[in-house]
């Protein structure tokens, strides 16, 4: 019999995502969001967007990372078939 499985929500201690971001980063990257215009803020940025996240699932320790054709796909830049 198949087991049965359920998504996670927000309150689940289940997955833990490590932040790649510090907190200062953050913060600076707030304050540049306010004053920089968006061409500016997205290059200062860039390396950002490619770098791997790594979580963690019942002590299994994962990473993703989208890559550049991904995101060309999710935003509509480029056509798929």
């Amino acid at each position: 019999m198949a087991t049965i499985k359920r998504l996670s929500n927000a309150q689940d201690d289940i997955v833990n995502i490590e932040i790649p971001v510090s907190d200062e980063e953050l913060k600076e990257r707030n304050n540049d969001y306010s004053t920089m215009g968006d061409t500016v803020f997205v290059t200062k940025f860039r390396d950002m967007l490619f770098k791997p996240v790594t979580f963690s699932v019942k002590d299994n320790k994962y990473q993703i990372q989208m890559n550049f054709c991904t995101i060309l796909i999710v935003s509509g830049l480029i056509g798929h078939k």
